[in-house]
């Protein structure tokens, strides 16, 4: 009555208009957050991780229902959703061991050729950077000529190549005169 209640008459006319209102902003809200999902992880991500709550929620799933409760109190309801699938995802790949699923990797990427000659470039290049000596693979021992006969007489086939750190180590070793 708005006699006796005039508060209460006007917030019962007034409750339609305002339930239109806010049911437009969450539509809203959901679409411009549906949009901007989209645009940051793809239509085939946004899709999997609606569905994956959809089902979730179906078979009556606590943690789906926890997270559509959070994620339409937020202002980015398909963001909420999408952090919960792909948080789901990582968990069910790693299991349940953390550091068990960290030594797997480790001996997956132990056996891959292609990653243990990115490892020994990675670690020639850090040894470099730092001075330290890389070992190198055995060659054959052969009898190294004098500094003094790089140049002189003899065949080819008798004098042998110094290497870059025999030569460097020959230089600074030398006597100041």
């Amino acid at each position: 009555d708005l006699f006796e209640n005039p508060s209460g008459f006007v917030q019962q006319e007034l409750k339609p208009y305002l339930e239109n209102i806010h049911s437009q902003f969450q539509m809203q809200r959901e679409a411009m957050s549906l949009d901007f999902a989209m645009q940051r992880h793809g239509e085939e991500k946004v899709g999997s991780a609606r569905q994956a709550l959809e089902q979730g929620m179906q078979r009556g799933d606590p943690h789906a229902w926890s997270t559509y409760q959070r994620a339409m109190g937020s202002h980015d309801p398909y963001g909420v959703i999408v952090k919960w699938h792909q948080d789901g995802e990582t968990l069910r790949n790693i299991g349940g061991d953390l550091d068990g699923y960290r030594k797997r990797i480790l001996e997956e990427a132990l056996a891959d050729p292609e990653y243990r000659a990115r490892v020994i470039e990675a670690a020639k290049g850090q040894a470099a950077a730092t001075g330290q000596h890389v070992a190198r693979p055995v060659k054959p021992a052969v009898a190294s000529p004098s500094l003094g006969n790089i140049g002189a007489g003899g065949g080819d086939a008798q004098t042998v190549e110094p290497s870059d750190a025999e030569l460097f180590r020959a230089a600074t070793q030398a006597k100041r005169r």
